[in-house]
């Protein structure tokens, strides 16, 4: 199925928006808490922290593509709970946080819940196809 043959591709693109996200939350961590959340906002340690997952698992990511298993299950299946979980805690944080979002804010945590949740959906569906690959090569 074509699905498996896009994976690769969806990994550099992922891959570069980690590396450009986590950068920018790494080296300008006070602009974009003032362009995020309205005052007092958040640490910028928390701000390097989400910075510094997003490289890490763009490191991952290049290790996956270097090793030539982007489809494999276990990397889909990481994938795709790696881009669930912060897009359910991104949920946590518009429904339960006491922090009050900027215009820009709100939409670029609705955006980024879109993206990793259709993301993570993405990768699920990979990991059934190639599953099921595998199971009809057996």
């Amino acid at each position: 199925m074509r699905i498996l043959a896009l994976i690769e591709r969806f990994f550099v693109i992922d891959l570069g928006i980690n590396f450009l996200l986590g950068g920018a939350l790494i080296a300008f961590p006070e602009p974009i808490d003032g362009l995020l959340v309205e005052a007092p906002g958040f640490s910028a340690a928390i701000y390097r922290l989400i910075g510094a997952g997003l490289l890490a698992f763009g490191l991952w990511q290049i290790q996956a593509i270097a090793r030539g298993s982007t489809t494999a299950p276990a990397t889909l299946r990481f994938g795709g709970i790696m881009a669930l979980l912060p897009a359910a805690a991104l949920g946590g944080l518009l429904a339960f946080g006491e922090q009050r979002l900027t215009p820009i804010g709100s939409v670029a945590v609705w955006a980024a819940i879109v993206y990793m949740v259709l993301l993570g959906a993405w990768y699920l569906l990979a990991l059934r196809e190639s599953s099921r690959r595998l199971s009809d090569a057996s």
